[in-house]
């Protein structure tokens, strides 16, 4: 049983805790949202981690079968390019 339901609910029952879905890129490891999701784990919160290159339409549905409280967004990328990616941003 996931641990984050009311153990006293039925099958569609809402998570007892306040729901957050946090949105990354998770190829290499996110560090940022890691620390996020430890934070919002701690203070209570069911933390949900999307791969941003997920399926658009599997993000949408997950984000809405699970009902969060907030959606973040990182917008951190890795381009395994290092430098060359900076002059290109200015």
């Amino acid at each position: 049983m996931n641990p984050d339901l009311d153990p006293r609910c039925a099958a569609n029952c809402v998570s007892a805790k306040p729901s957050v879905v946090l949105v990354g890129f998770q190829k290499m490891g996110n560090l940022g949202l890691g620390y996020l999701s430890a934070v919002l784990r701690r203070a209570g919160f069911s933390v949900h981690l999307i791969d941003i290159e997920t399926e658009p339409k599997q993000i949408c549905a997950t984000i809405v079968a699970i009902g969060p409280i907030l959606v973040g967004f990182s917008n951190s990328q890795e381009t395994g390019r290092g430098t060359e990616s900076r002059g290109q941003a200015r």
